[in-house]
């Protein structure tokens, strides 16, 4: 553009520069210029067109470049929403499973409690049946004691009996004695004068 009206101020200047008071000297000039105004308007709308192709080229170009980074962008943006939906996702599955340890946990200690109050009905039961297997013991001696003084009764009770029947047999022959003797006093009791 500058190039242009440098040329129009040059042309303008060489117009009042050879105007001649002469008009064939003019009318030459005035050819020359209209000739020379012919040359630089095609020059001019020469660099218009090279000026509109250039800025057409440009302008191709910037869009061309607005196009790619509106793609680039595109892109990214895509790139940045499927991270975030990823990232939520991950969020919430590690929520989910922190809950899922939290009750997890809760679950394990109501379990340790259960435990051990199980170990301590363990320990008693285990104590209580000690108690029971030394009863047991005391009881299977004390069976065993009874069962020899058992015997020791039986053994005594045949003696007795042995004794008894042996005593019944001197009573019965006592008794047959102290009968007869009765008898033989009788007798001779009888036979004694009155």
């Amino acid at each position: 553009m500058i190039k242009i009206d440098n040329d129009k101020t040059v042309l303008h200047k060489t117009e009042q520069d050879l105007r001649p008071e002469k008009p064939i000297l003019y009318k030459r000039v005035a050819d020359a210029t209209a000739e020379s105004r012919k040359i630089i308007d095609r020059t001019r709308e020469e660099l218009e067109l090279k000026q509109i192709v250039r800025g057409n080229d440009i302008l191709v170009s910037v869009l061309t470049e607005q196009a790619k980074y509106k793609r680039i962008w595109k892109i990214v943006a895509v790139i940045l929403m499927i991270s975030f939906v990823a990232i939520l996702f991950v969020s919430s599955r590690l929520y989910m499973d922190r809950e899922n340890k939290i009750e997890d946990l809760a679950k394990a200690k109501i379990t340790a409690q259960k435990v051990e109050i199980l170990k301590k009905q363990f320990v008693k039961s285990s104590t209580e049946l000690k108690r029971v297997q030394n009863d047991l013991v005391n009881s299977k001696s004390e069976l065993k004691r009874a069962q020899i003084e058992m015997k020791n009764s039986r053994s005594e009770l045949k003696n007795l009996q042995s004794q008894l029947a042996d005593t019944n047999q001197r009573f019965k022959a006592l008794r047959e004695r102290n009968a007869k003797a009765v008898k033989l006093l009788d007798t001779r009791l009888r036979r004694l004068p009155n």
